[in-house]
């Protein structure tokens, strides 16, 4: 027994030599193959490449919304003021105005807003339309819209029953003003009639 192990020592040390040289064997091909094909252009190309992609992708997922944002589209709306008997002394400023109207949710309420606003939508709506039917034409004149935006904000949360709305956002607004032509003042004249004007904000 003990001659016969002597004889199989030699066959495993001959093994772990040629392992080496097999390894050595496969790899000469695959470096050549590697180093004929990997040249400093197509290297140069890769990388290139790759910039060229990475930033389609920056570009692309840059456009998507937000998944958390916290800002709520509510749809486009429009004012139409009124003038109780069309005289010219009592014409608006702003006699028409629409726009798009945008809310911004509390973040401790966001989850629970988000649902009421899908279960009352049409409530929203409504509580909104009346609320700009009231409005006054001063209140489109003011460039900021603080008062208009303060009561936005109150009449929607009243209609969601919490306190989850922090924020009213209005954009494309579009307002049809008055611009009264100089009159003449010769006691003869008759007064003039005002102009229309259109002044879109974005």
């Amino acid at each position: 027994m003990a001659e016969n192990e002597a004889k199989e020592e030699p066959k495993d040390g001959a093994e772990e030599n040629k392992k080496p040289g097999r390894l050595a064997r496969i790899a000469k091909p695959i470096k050549a193959f590697m180093t004929k094909v990997l040249t400093p252009k197509v290297m140069l190309g890769a990388v290139l490449a790759s910039f060229v992609v990475h930033g389609a992708l920056y570009w692309y997922y840059s456009t998507l919304p937000d998944p958390r944002s916290k800002e709520v589209a509510l749809g486009e709306f429009e004012y139409v003021a009124y003038s109780p008997d069309g005289s010219l002394e009592d014409r608006p400023l702003v006699e028409k105005a629409s726009f798009e109207l945008h809310v911004n949710l509390v973040e401790n309420a966001e989850s629970r807003a988000r649902e009421l606003l899908v279960l009352r939508e049409r409530r929203i709506r409504q509580g909104i339309e009346e609320l700009i039917r009231q409005a006054r034409d001063r209140e489109f004149a003011d460039p900021e819209l603080v008062e208009l935006k303060r009561r936005l904000v109150d009449e929607i949360n009243h209609t969601l029953g919490i306190k989850a709305v922090d924020e009213v956002l209005i954009t494309e607004l579009r307002l049809s003003v008055v611009v009264p032509q100089q009159a003449d003042f010769a006691e003869t004249a008759a007064p003039a009639e005002p102009n229309t004007a259109t002044i879109a904000e974005n």
